[in-house]
C-alpha cells in the first residue's frame, strides 16, 4: 500500500511540474503573440502614414509645379522628331564626308579636342 501511495505521489508531482511548464510555455506564447500584434499594428499605422505621404508627394498638380520649377521643360516641336535615316546621317562615317568637314571645323573651334559632334557610328539594329 505504501508503494502504491508513493507511486501516486511521484506521478502527481511529475504531472504537476509538466502542467506548470506547459502553462508557462503557453503564457509565453500568448505574450509573444500580443507583442507581435502590437508590432503589426504599429507597422500598419506607419504604412498608412507613408501611403498618405506618397499620395501627397505624387499629386499631379504638385508634380507639374515641381517639373515646371526645376526642369524648365518645353513641349516637343515637330522639327525635333527625326526619321531613322536622318538620325544616322548625323553621325560622321567614312561614307559621309560632309560631317567630316564639319568635324574639322569643330576641331578648329575647339583646339583642346572637345567636340560638339558625336564621334561614334550608329548601332546596328536587328531587322
Amino acid at each position: 500500500m505504501k508503494l502504491a501511495l508513493f507511486i501516486w505521489i511521484v506521478v502527481i508531482t511529475i504531472l504537476s511540474s509538466l502542467l506548470f511548464e506547459f502553462k508557462h510555455a503557453v503564457q509565453d506564447g500568448w505574450d509573444r503573440l500580443d507583442h507581435l500584434e502590437r508590432d503589426i499594428t504599429i507597422q500598419r499605422q506607419a504604412l498608412q502614414v507613408l501611403r498618405a505621404e506618397w499620395s501627397h508627394l505624387n499629386q499631379p498638380d504638385r508634380l507639374a509645379w515641381l517639373a515646371e520649377k526645376h526642369l524648365n521643360l518645353q513641349p516637343i516641336q515637330p522639327r525635333q522628331i527625326l526619321s531613322w535615316a536622318t538620325f544616322t546621317s548625323l553621325f560622321p562615317t567614312a561614307s559621309n564626308p560632309e560631317l567630316s568637314f564639319l568635324q574639322s571645323q569643330q576641331d578648329a573651334k575647339h583646339p583642346e579636342g572637345v567636340s560638339a559632334l558625336p564621334s561614334m557610328t550608329p548601332a546596328q539594329h536587328p531587322p
